[in-house]
């Protein structure tokens, strides 16, 4: 496609990927970010995109591929530090060092489950949702939650094999 005809596409998209980028963002910030991000999503495919094969569809379907990685990154985005330092403040003098030592073994854990599942295991095992509210909250069907969850559950298990 041409640049103008990308143009023209994305100008045709643009109410359709709004009202989907607000289904899944609350925060206007984050669906402005998302829209331009489609954009720039939209344009970097430009030249495999074929008019005969209806880009608009592939390109309302990349709206949703960019919803997901902006809902992933909020969930995988690391704290800071000092952060980490605050929280674990007032837990050092309660417990027992035991205590503290799982806790760290169970976020390595979690740290090396691939993003995918790190965000359903987190929702699920780390926030107390049920696995159908979690796969509501990533846009993903039900099944495929309850499926990342199980696979999630089983390696965090393997990893944490003897531990207890």
């Amino acid at each position: 496609m041409t640049d103008e005809e990308v143009e023209q596409l994305l100008m045709e998209v643009q109410p359709a990927t709004r009202r989907m980028a607000q289904r899944h963002f609350r925060d206007p910030s984050l669906v402005e970010d998302a829209i331009q991000a489609h954009a720039l999503d939209v344009w970097s495919i430009r030249h495999t995109l074929d008019p005969l094969r209806n880009p608009r569809a592939l390109a309302l379907s990349r709206m949703q591929f960019v919803c997901l990685r902006i809902k992933q990154r909020q969930f995988t985005e690391q704290p800071k530090v000092e952060e980490l330092d605050a929280a674990l403040e007032p837990a050092t003098a309660q417990g027992d060092e035991n205590s503290h030592l799982r806790d760290m073994d169970v976020r390595r854990a979690f740290d090396r489950l691939p993003s995918h599942l790190w965000v359903v295991a987190w929702l699920v095992h780390g926030e107390g949702f049920l696995a159908s509210e979690a796969a509501k909250r990533l846009g993903l069907p039900r099944m495929l939650a309850e499926q990342r969850l199980g696979e999630a559950t089983r390696l965090l298990q393997g990893m944490l094999k003897g531990w207890r």
